[in-house]
């Protein structure tokens, strides 16, 4: 099975303004391998333990760059907060970058590009 995951760079301007993103569409052959993390849900709660793909230990077959730009009404001079201790408006414009960037052509053909390329390690058998 093949996975994808967009890695994302910011790019900001003399005025802190992020204006671009540096995509990284990587190609990981799965399974992926998994690691436990805690994170707060809550200010008042205990920490909850969560099952991530740790990356850094999956096997990742390749991947290609795309940069996207983001456009003019959704760019911000604003920084995420430390440890995402509560969202901010740049939170939610990230969520909405991502949700523009997976639409773009350029991010849909490298991963299909990258799918092609990496056909034999999806464990799909052709007839």
């Amino acid at each position: 099975m093949l996975n994808v995951k967009h890695k994302e760079t910011v790019l900001r301007n003399a005025d802190d303004k992020a204006y671009a993103i540096d995509i990284e569409v990587c190609m990981y052959k799965g399974p992926l391998t998994m690691k436990t993390v805690s994170l707060n849900t809550t200010e008042e709660g205990d920490p909850q333990d969560f099952e991530v793909p740790d990356w850094d230990k999956s096997n990742k077959l390749g991947s290609q760059t795309v940069q996207w730009l983001i456009p003019t009404n959704k760019q911000t001079n604003t920084f995420p907060t430390e440890h995402r201790v509560e969202n901010t408006a740049y939170d939610t414009l990230q969520w909405e970058w991502r949700e523009l960037y997976l639409q773009d052509g350029d991010i849909i053909r490298v991963e299909q590009e990258l799918r092609e390329t990496y056909k034999d390690h999806d464990g799909v058998v052709s007839s």
